[in-house]
């Protein structure tokens, strides 16, 4: 199937997109995941909880830490059989 070619209404938010992305030095904030019965409890890396939780918020692009804690939720869930303990525990590539 051969796909048509972008829209050209859409051109002008595809370059604002690149142009925000481009801007985005923020290093990631990495997570800290504990097991529960339930699913998962997330947190930071280290001992500036207010920083990381301005950090997650930001990398989901809301102002609510609420909502950043609902994505990823929602992202753990659909992750879920693919993560393990020897998969939490390895350093990033």
């Amino acid at each position: 199937m051969i796909k048509p070619p972008m829209p050209s209404r859409l051109k002008p938010a595809a370059a604002r997109s690149r142009q925000r992305l481009a801007k985005r030095t923020t290093a990631n904030p990495g997570v800290v995941l504990d097991r529960h019965q339930g699913g998962w409890d997330f947190g930071a890396p280290h001992r500036n909880l207010a920083a990381w939780q301005v950090q997650i918020i930001d990398a989901f692009g809301t102002n609510s830490l609420s909502t950043a804690m609902v994505f990823l939720t929602q992202l753990s869930k659909l992750a879920e059989h693919r993560w393990n303990e020897a998969s939490l525990c390895r350093e990033p590539d």
